[in-house]
């Protein structure tokens, strides 16, 4: 788990500090998580917490900036977030993961992402084609830091 603390230190020094991590092949990277005391939250949790006195037809409009904002509330330099399945939704505005991340980690905090999804090039494929919530996501500013495929 050597590479993994390395690779926790190399995105530090990063524009975006977002590790994606495939949550099939997790296990020993949330148990690093767990014995090094980096928070990690269950995101879907959290999210419908954040919105729970938000009207569901405004929802999709206030997702994005409710967890911007307890996002930057985190006093922790590193952070994990698993569960992120509700971020596909409708309800919530299908928000990308990865680019909504990529963009709060300029600041100065690492996250480690933990998402089931498929790996093809320099693509992240949630979910099955046709379905409400697939989403194709760009990862080729993550290149580097894209573990577990």
């Amino acid at each position: 788990m050597n590479d993994f603390k390395q690779l926790i230190e190399d995105a530090k020094e990063q524009y975006n500090k977002v590790i994606i991590v495939n949550d099939d092949d997790s296990t020993k990277y949330k148990s690093y998580c767990k014995k090094h005391k980096i928070p990690t939250y269950n995101l879907s949790v959290k999210l419908a917490e954040l919105l729970e006195d938000i009207p569901e037809m405004d929802r999709d409009q206030e997702a994005a900036d409710k967890l911007r904002t307890w996002f930057h509330e985190m006093d922790d330099e590193v952070i994990a977030f698993d569960n992120i399945d509700y971020l596909f939704s409708k309800e919530v505005g299908k928000i990308n993961p990865i680019g909504t991340f990529n963009y709060l980690t300029r600041m100065k905090k690492v996250i480690i992402l933990f998402i089931k999804a498929k790996k093809r090039n320099n693509l992240l494929i949630y979910s099955e084609e046709g379905s409400p919530d697939y989403m194709e996501i760009d990862i080729s500013n993550n290149e580097g830091f894209v573990v577990g495929w």
